[in-house]
């Protein structure tokens, strides 16, 4: 049978691989939270630009004409896209094209008393940032739209212009607010999940060092029986050794003995069993501690995602 001092050295080296492991796990929690939020590294959370509108001579789908642009920030390509599209179908009841080169027909402006233009159009990716150019040609008629040939017109381009550009970096930022707010509603659920799991720990610890306790009082008692045992049989022993010894002295000799032995088996079995709780405790303490680390990288994300996300309201009404 395993000593004690055998037995701690097993459940040494078990607690050993386990913190390994948990220790482990800590870090790739860790790590899913940076991979969590990291899309926030490129997202300004403040509001740094002024829409500005410049007109130039452009080459939309293999045509060069005189077109209108403004800037987008913190957004894909593809998502400043998307939402050009959208803003286009709001003002037309024609079809738009969606390549990549942007098509809409009969499109309405607030304030264009003169009726409604078709719109070429083209968002491309400003290399080196996160920002995108978003180039509008406006068709009036045959005609392009220019401060040389249509004055009024080229001021009414250059006012809607400046208003798409708001509307546009105002949708991106509601987007950006969203995903943030879907990220604090993952960081919550999380949150309560770990405050659940840490309150389980804690229950379990309570009820294995309740165990533990019954397990080293119950030792202590088969510890004084055994010492008693140990000297009835040592006495007995000596009986069966003198001259005149009975074989009644033989069976209580034989009796004591084999209790004796069941009192060892019951120490060792006990012993096992307060290695074994002690080695539960541990591991649960150390889960435990793990846990409530985990809580608090959480309260440290929730009070920055919360932050994040009033930053970003103060950005979208900052958005001129």
């Amino acid at each position: 049978m395993l000593s004690t001092t055998a037995l701690n050295r097993i459940v040494f080296k078990q607690l050993s691989m386990r913190h390994i492991v948990n220790r482990n796990l800590v870090i790739t929690f860790i790590l899913t939270l940076i991979t969590m939020y990291s899309y926030a590294q490129g997202v300004a959370d403040t509001w740094d630009h002024k829409i500005m509108v410049k007109s130039d001579i452009e080459e939309l789908d293999g045509e060069s004409m005189y077109a209108y642009s403004i800037i987008t920030y913190d957004a894909k390509e593809n998502t400043v896209r998307q939402l050009l599209v959208g803003e286009l179908k709001s003002r037309t009841t024609e079809k738009v094209t969606r390549k990549k080169v942007i098509r809409a027909f009969k499109v309405k402006f607030p304030k264009n008393d003169t009726g409604s233009v078709d719109i070429v159009a083209l968002a491309v990716a400003i290399e080196g940032s996160e920002d995108v150019n978003v180039i509008i040609g406006f068709i009036r008629g045959e005609k392009h739209v220019n401060p040389t040939e249509y004055p009024s017109a080229d001021k009414l381009a250059l006012e809607v212009m400046y208003n798409l550009g708001i509307r546009l970096n105002q949708a991106i930022v509601t987007a950006q607010i969203k995903t943030a707010q879907t990220d604090l509603s993952t960081l919550e659920n999380k949150n309560l999940s770990l405050e659940r799991q840490k309150e389980g720990l804690q229950r379990k610890i309570s009820t294995t060092e309740s165990k533990l306790a019954d397990h080293e009082k119950e030792n202590a008692a088969i510890k004084t029986n055994l010492t008693s045992e140990q000297s009835n049989v040592a006495s007995l022993k000596d009986k069966t050794g003198a001259e005149n010894f009975s074989t009644e002295d033989l069976e209580k000799y034989d009796t004591a003995a084999k209790y004796m032995t069941k009192l060892e088996d019951q120490l060792l079995k006990n012993e096992q069993s307060i290695v074994t709780a002690r080695e539960k405790l541990a591991q649960t303490q150390e889960s435990l501690q793990q846990k409530e680390e985990e809580i608090s990288d959480i309260s440290e994300q929730l009070n920055s995602q919360g932050d994040l996300i009033e930053r970003l309201k103060v950005k979208y009404d900052a958005i001129n």
